[in-house]
């Protein structure tokens, strides 16, 4: 039986009824129930409800054509933060898991009901692919992907919106946009064990502590090594630059912003980026005391002054030296002068 978008159908395996708007792909059309809201469903699951159309169950073939990975109830895995809204990207055939086929997968793992959407960039701009509601503790499958949807999917926007019928505490909005590189889904190592399927997957956390409408890559630490190590073996061969003021061998101006000490910072959260300041930080004031240095300028620059900050904290716990405001003329309020005993 064929079925086009416009159709009344109703769901084989399940109570149900709405009307196709459109086919996600050959498997897999979007279904517009009566509360307004669509969701996936297989094709080979619909049969007409149109009272002209002939209804009849789908072949034993188109069964086994479209069978779906089984998923296991949501459940907590010790040391498995619950608490959460999480993309997953579950391999269609475990056998051989990283041939590019995928179904993905939306868990809300909170206490609220939440409305979710998710949009793909196209020619800078971003559409909406899917529109769910979704209970508390509950999952739904979005729909497949193949190797040909890699591109499409390695940039998304997604919008969460969080709300309660019972008295509960606000929860800020979600509004993010996650951006990955198509080989990801077809890199050894990807796939990992959860507390939320029963085969290993690529798990997303939709929630995790970020700035609203900030830009995020699906950040490695591995990457992030790379990175950092990278950075220093070119460091190694290009010593940090003296001060061309008073005696350079005995003073040290060292620049703490972030593109002086990594080749790349797209996707790194702010955790990350601060940690690789002070560790910098750190290392270079050993370096000068060690060399005995007498003086040393840190460019921190201004921000929101929290490294300046966590840097004085440092600092205040060394009795052999002495800091304070650098040169304004120099820094402005950008810079910290350590004089080192």
């Amino acid at each position: 039986m064929n079925l086009k978008a416009g159709d009344k159908v109703r769901f084989l395996d399940e109570k149900g009824e709405g009307i196709i708007t459109r086919f996600l792909d050959r498997n897999q059309a979007l279904v517009q129930m009566n509360d307004g809201f669509e969701i996936p469903y297989l094709i080979a699951k619909l049969v007409s409800a149109e009272p002209d159309r002939e209804t009849k169950t789908p072949s034993a073939e188109s069964k086994t054509e479209t069978k779906a990975p089984v998923i296991e109830k949501v459940r907590s895995r010790q040391g498995y933060q619950t608490d959460g809204v999480f993309l997953v990207y579950l391999p269609a055939d475990q056998s051989n898991p990283l041939n590019g086929q995928f179904e993905v997968l939306l868990f809300n793992l909170t206490a609220y009901h939440i409305h979710f959407t998710i949009s793909t960039r196209e020619m800078g701009k971003y559409s909406c692919i899917h529109t769910v509601a979704l209970e508390p503790s509950n999952s739904i499958s979005l729909q497949m992907i193949g190797t040909e949807d890699m591109e499409a999917w390695s940039s998304l926007l997604v919008d969460i919106l969080f709300y309660s019928y019972q008295p509960a505490p606000p929860r800020a909005p979600v509004s993010r946009v996650f951006r990955q590189k198509p080989a990801r889904f077809f890199k050894e190592g990807s796939l990992s064990e959860n507390g939320l399927t029963s085969e290993p997957a690529i798990v997303v956390d939709l929630t995790r502590s970020m700035q609203k409408g900030q830009e995020e890559e699906f950040f490695e630490e591995t990457d992030l090594e790379k990175i950092l190590h990278a950075k220093e073996q070119k460091e190694q061969r290009k010593q940090s630059l003296p001060s061309d003021k008073n005696n350079p061998d005995l003073e040290w101006e060292i620049d703490l912003h972030l593109e002086e000490l990594v080749s790349q910072s797209r996707g790194m959260n702010n955790a990350q980026m601060l940690d690789i300041q002070l560790k910098h930080f750190q290392k270079k004031l050993d370096e000068a005391m060690a060399a005995n240095i007498r003086k040393i300028v840190f460019i921190h620059g201004v921000g929101n002054g929290r490294l300046k900050q966590e840097i004085r904290k440092i600092l205040s716990t060394h009795r052999d030296l002495t800091f304070h405001d650098a040169s304004y003329a120099s820094y402005g309020f950008g810079a910290t002068e350590v004089v080192i005993w």
